[in-house]
């Protein structure tokens, strides 16, 4: 009967097994519940993205995650370190903040500082120099920008007002990133739902589904970037009189999750040019004249990479060889 059924106690087995069932159902429903908050990870599988992952891959990653973090831990700062990276130590140790950052989160900040200057800054500034050197009217541009700015002898420019001045460096290094760094936006379906395109072909999207947009689908469209959406337009994101808005872009992501890193990177990159820009001379020396005009019109990158700076296509590597030398540098 069912009052019988009822009664009956669970076996340890049994209860192990609905035990672990719970634990399961209850990760997955804390995962759906939002798509902004970490995955949820249990004894038995850590979810990424909704991709189950057994324990011992978990521990591995995060294991390994752990011990490199723990190098900061002893981080030595040098008379001669960055100011930059002076001024994010005192902030997290501050008073201010000191109750928000354990060492834990004062290290996997440094360690986010170091990927992002690897993986994206220094690749990506290289790029936007390429482009300058490629175009002569926007370093004109950019340079006279500067001078108007920024003290020639200058080697620090770590003020906000004043790298919120700078328009012309700042489109021009949106408009490298538009041509060539592959990101992407990630969202996960919170209901089914159908997607219609503009050629009328329609989508099924079930609930929990995960969805991946290309930058590049936006970035390289003719119809919103004109007939060659490579070709490199350094005053595109400089607002025109009688514009209402200057063209957007998504290599940061789009909506209420655009990375809330994006004005760091962006103001790096500011500074990382400008010095460059006005300490250095830079000449590309294995280009010839129709090199560059191709090259103006769709560099040679490699878009292998998803979620990170490339370079240049296997055999062209040599065309962008440089000779550089320093100039208005300090004598102090």
């Amino acid at each position: 009967s069912k009052e019988e059924r009822r009664s009956v106690t669970a076996s340890p087995a049994a209860e192990k097994d609905l035990s672990t069932a719970a634990e399961v159902t209850a990760i997955e429903n804390r995962r759906r519940a939002s798509n902004d908050k970490h995955a949820q990870v249990s004894k038995k599988e850590a979810s990424i993205y909704g991709i189950p992952f057994r324990s011992i891959i978990y521990r591995t990653i995060f294991q390994q995650r752990k011990e490199f973090l723990k190098r900061f831990s002893s981080f030595k700062f040098n008379k001669d370190e960055s100011k930059l990276i002076h001024a994010l130590e005192e902030l997290f140790r501050s008073d201010e903040y000191k109750h928000l950052f354990r060492q834990h989160n004062i290290d996997a900040l440094h360690v986010l500082t170091l990927w992002i200057s690897t993986s994206i800054l220094a690749p990506m500034s290289s790029w936007a120099i390429v482009d300058l050197l490629l175009h002569p009217d926007a370093l004109v541009a950019v340079k006279q920008e500067l001078s108007e700015n920024i003290s020639s002898s200058s080697t620090f420019i770590y003020d906000k007002e004043i790298l919120a001045k700078l328009k012309i460096l700042d489109s021009c290094i949106t408009e490298t990133y538009r041509r060539v760094l592959n990101s992407s936006s990630m969202r996960v379906a919170l209901v089914d739902t159908t997607i219609e395109c503009l050629d009328n072909t329609k989508i099924g999207v079930r609930k929990g589904d995960i969805l991946v947009y290309p930058a590049f689908l936006k970035h390289l469209d003719s119809n919103l970037f004109g007939s060659n959406p490579y070709r490199y337009e350094y005053d595109r994101f400089v607002k025109k009189p009688n514009q209402p808005k200057v063209p957007s872009i998504m290599i940061f992501g789009c909506g209420t999750h655009t990375c809330p890193g994006q004005f760091w990177v962006m103001n790096q990159t500011k500074i990382l040019l400008a010095l460059i820009i006005q300490h250095m001379n830079i000449e590309l020396i294995n280009m010839t004249e129709k090199d560059k005009e191709d090259f103006r019109n769709r560099l040679p990158y490699d878009y292998s990479k998803f979620g990170a700076a490339s370079g240049p296509k296997k055999g062209y590597e040599h065309k962008f060889d440089i000779k550089y030398s320093y100039k208005n540098l300090p004598t102090e």
